[in-house]
């Protein structure tokens, strides 16, 4: 079935992108797409970071990963230079608070 076609993308098609950001979503990416963003995002209003603080937010995690591999015990004060942070900020990564 061609987009065109879909019921859905008509429905979409009816309403101008700034009615609201679902619409503007399923208008660029079609209803399917849209469709699998709703059922992972499920009822309700989650909260959606702002698309940089989302990239950056996987960074960190990598980051924070690293940090726990590369930990020899007794290496805080190299991890810290090597990832720009302070001791402090490295030692609370490794006990899991950030």
């Amino acid at each position: 079935m061609r987009s065109s076609d879909d019921p859905r993308m008509a429905l979409l098609e009816r309403f101008h992108p700034d009615h609201s950001p679902l619409v503007a979503l399923g208008l660029e990416v079609g209803p399917d797409a849209l469709d699998a963003v709703l059922r992972h995002l499920g009822p309700g209003k989650p909260h959606v970071p702002d698309r940089d603080a989302f990239w950056v937010g996987l960074e960190r995690e990598l980051r924070d990963e690293r940090i726990r591999v590369e930990f020899d015990g007794a290496n805080v004060g190299e991890l810290a230079e090597r990832y720009g942070l302070s001791p402090r900020w490295v030692r609370q990564i490794l006990a899991g608070k950030k």
